[in-house]
């Protein structure tokens, strides 16, 4: 296993490498862009000032033929006149000088005669502009040439045209005079892709092309440099990347005034490349450098720190293995002096709490468990009691009312406990909730350890006055009793006294519970059955039924509550209250009611399919599964799921379930509402009932409890509660529902109250999905409710 030291070394060289890598990489990259940037602007520059003078150059060139079109002689278009005065006057750089006529007839100094009506550059000549042509066959020598073409005005009105063959050598021996020649692979293209001239033909593979679209047909690898000679087109200037040759170029091209030329410069990316390989290579020298001496430093900086903390390692390893009594000596006043000083507090301390529990100074967990050991030896075939204390819904106290709370009240059980027993007895700290008394337990013993276990659970149970102000009126616990004698020197003590416990707890017992088989067995009917549950979910041996409520005033079907009932594969038909109370206790409830949504949802997809007329179906929601996190979010996934409208499902939830926790709950019915959901507070009357939270309780029904419906007949003050539940509820806007109707008397009761909803067995039993769709829902609409005439 690696030290801190080596981890540490390992952690800070490997940051010091990347730190040094990235700075290294960095910095390369800056100076290489700052490199590129530079050779960039220096290309921008050039191209600029290498077209500025090729345009002078071209003016130059040009001007002694634009004032030849200007003499008076040549302005008369008299060809015999002109060819005197032309031959007399003309540039011998000029090559093939014709004069143009108005019909587009080019008439040259030798005599011929060509019809170039048809060129591009005449037509613009003949317009009145100045052109040069794109790079074309002359049609009086044969070859590639590039005509200057100027108007002749007469008057202001364009007379004619002179036209010369432009010497491209001389264009040469120019542009090898200009510093961009020297430094860079020069071109020079026309807008429609022309190659004018080109300053190393070898970039062209000597390839004899007259634009960019025979080149390319000649060698598909200058696709690229056409593409940015045609994207060039519209701008004047820019720059650009390309692959000539297999190697990569920067360039940049600038528009040749006055022309529709542009010059193109291009340099080798190779050239910058070998000018870095120098500095790469002292970067490198540099790095490696500055990484050895920042290790050696780093190792001699982490040794010197690291020192206390193997020490402290070396010490605690010392202590875990039972020495306590170890010590550090600190050296300084940082951290880990302080640490240290923090050990040797905390060693002195763990001598207290190795044995004892800081909360109710009992002994803890482990001594009970080595003690128990100790009793249990077969050879020693001990008889001892072990008596278990559960203080109820202390976890929940420690989260509503905070740990100083509880751990007043456990501190107090202790004393009373303590206060109850002989120097042989011994008080444990099992578990957050749970003390356990051992007592050596002889003939005839039993009788007065049970007595005294009852008054040690009285006494727990009358009130409490905690340090920090609070009074507590009762704390309930659960007491378990566990007797080992010779026919039980087998069972496991701890198993069977928290068996007992529980079951107290189970039963809510005010007195002691002693252990024995019945009990156990009892504890694993609970146990398979909620294993059964969980199969019963799986195998599908759960089903609905469905009991019809009707609307009072007219006797209509208005919808249906599902209910669910277990075809056991042993005990036939279950009711709910062979399961559901277990179900509750052991969390197996969530999944039971998340299965009632889910087929409540596939039975209304069902109807849907059907074409029946659907009336709402309301879904009986516990406390564990509304509480839950993911309630809202798993009921949605189930409405997605089958598809169905939200305001055909319904939930009906109790009193007891909203006052749990209240802001949590409101707001989970707000989420409900928000999704069209609607609510009916179920059992009203019973539990919490207030008028100032009914009030703000975002739900939409109330469903008065059978309890005050059956009182009616015998009770005036149930029917006076009934009417003033409906008044108070109507008040407020709620719907309210009746169940538990038995009789007629009832139901005309109700009635005459405005009670708008009545659900009970004078109406319906709950009844199989079959019967219910038979009885009630046809698929083109509902029945009404037919009554035997042995209700009236």
């Amino acid at each position: 296993m690696k030290s801190i030291r080596s981890k540490v070394m390992t952690w800070s060289v490997s940051i010091l490498i990347l730190l040094i890598v990235i700075l290294f990489f960095g910095a390369f990259h800056t100076y290489k862009s700052s490199i590129e940037s530079t050779v960039k602007e220096a290309m921008a520059s050039t191209s600029s000032d290498s077209a500025w003078h090729l345009s002078n150059f071209l003016d130059g060139y040009l001007a002694p033929l634009e004032k030849l079109a200007e003499d008076d002689v040549v302005k008369t278009m008299h060809l015999a006149i002109q060819k005197e005065v032309i031959s007399l006057q003309i540039n011998p750089n000029y090559e093939n000088v014709a004069v143009i006529d108005l019909t587009g007839r080019a008439y040259y100094l030798d005599g011929s005669e060509i019809d170039l009506s048809d060129r591009g550059y005449i037509q613009e000549a003949l317009k009145g502009k100045r052109s040069l042509s794109e790079m074309i066959i002359s049609r009086k020598t044969g070859e590639a040439v590039i005509v200057a073409a100027v108007p002749i005005f007469n008057n202001d009105e364009v007379v004619g045209a002179l036209i010369a063959r432009l010497d491209m050598n001389l264009l040469k021996q120019y542009l090898s005079t200009q510093s961009v020649n020297k430094i860079y692979d020069t071109f020079i293209i026309s807008d429609l892709g022309s190659i004018v001239m080109v300053s190393n033909p070898n970039l062209l593979h000597n390839l004899d092309c007259l634009n960019m679209d025979d080149l390319i047909s000649e060698d598909r690898s200058f696709k690229g440099f056409s593409d940015i000679v045609k994207a060039s087109s519209i701008s004047p200037s820019g720059e650009s990347e390309l692959t000539l040759n297999d190697e990569d170029y920067f360039t940049h091209y600038e528009a040749i005034p006055n022309t529709n030329w542009k010059i193109y410069i291009t340099m080798p990316r190779s050239e910058i490349t070998n000018k870095l390989r120098s500095v790469l290579l002292i970067l490198i020298g540099i790095a490696i450098i500055i990484s050895i001496g920042t290790i050696l430093f780093t190792w001699n900086i982490i040794k010197k720190y690291t020192a206390p903390i193997l020490e402290l390692d070396r010490l605690m390893e010392k202590g875990s293995s039972g020495d306590f009594n170890v010590y550090f000596n600190p050296t300084s006043e940082d951290e880990i002096s302080r640490l240290g000083i923090s050990f040797n507090r905390l060693m002195d301390k763990i001598k207290t709490l190795t044995y004892y529990d800081p909360v109710t100074q009992a002994l803890n967990r482990n001594v009970f468990k080595n003690s128990i050991r100790h009793l249990c030896k077969v050879d020693q075939r001990n008889k001892f009691t072990l008596i278990m204390i559960i203080v109820n819904d202390i976890k929940i106290l420690s989260e509503t009312k905070g740990f100083e709370y509880t751990d007043s009240i456990l501190n107090i059980t202790a004393e009373r406990i303590r206060s109850k027993l002989n120097e042989e007895q011994r008080l444990y700290r099992f578990d957050s909730d749970t003390l356990v008394v051992t007592s050596e337990c002889y003939e005839h013993q039993s009788q007065d350890i049970e007595a005294t276990a009852h008054h040690i659970l009285q006494l727990i149970q009358e009130p409490m006055y905690l340090k920090n102000g609070y009074e507590v009126n009762r704390v309930k616990a659960s007491m378990g009793i566990y007797h080992r004698c010779e026919e039980r020197e087998y069972e496991d003590p701890i198993m069977a006294v928290t068996v007992a416990t529980k079951y107290a707890h189970q039963i809510q017992a005010d007195e002691p519970i002693v252990f024995d088989s019945s009990i156990h067995r009892f504890e694993e009917a609970h146990q398979n059955l909620i294993v059964e549950i969980y199969n019963g979910i799986k195998n599908d041996e759960f089903v609905l039924y469905y009991q019809p409520l009707f609307n009072l005033d007219n006797r209509e079907f208005a919808k249906q509550e599902a209910l669910i009932r277990w075809h056991h594969p042993k005990h036939g038909l279950l009711y709910p209250d062979a399961f559901i109370e277990i179900a509750e206790k052991f969390d197996a409830i969530v999944e039971l009611d998340y299965w009632v949504i889910e087929n409540a949802c596939k039975t209304i997809a069902k109807w849907q399919l059907e074409g029946r007329l659907i009336k709402p179906v309301s879904v009986n929601v516990t406390a564990k599964t509304f509480e839950n996190n993911r309630f809202i979010e798993k009921v949605e996934a189930i409405l997605r799921k089958y598809n169905i409208p939200v305001n055909i499902l319904e939930f009906e939830i109790t009193e007891r379930v909203v006052i749990k926790e209240v802001e949590k709950n409101v707001r989970t019915l707000h989420r409900l509402k928000r999704l069209g959901i609607k609510t009916t507070l179920d059992d009203f009357g019973i539990g919490y009932s207030s008028l100032s939270y009914l009030i703000n309780l975002p739900i939409d029904s109330v469903k008065i409890d059978r309890s005050f419906i059956e009182q009616m007949s015998s009770r005036n003050e149930a029917k006076s509660i009934v009417s003033a539940i409906i008044n108070l509820c109507q008040s407020i806007d709620l719907l309210v529902v009746a169940e538990g109707i038995e009789n007629y008397e009832e139901y005309e009761y109700l009635k005459n109250c405005n009670c708008e909803i009545g659900q009970g067995y004078y109406f319906s039993k709950p009844l199989t999905l079959d019967t219910l769709e038979q009885r009630y829902l046809s698929q083109n609409g509902i029945k009404s409710l037919q009554v035997e005439s042995e209700y009236y």
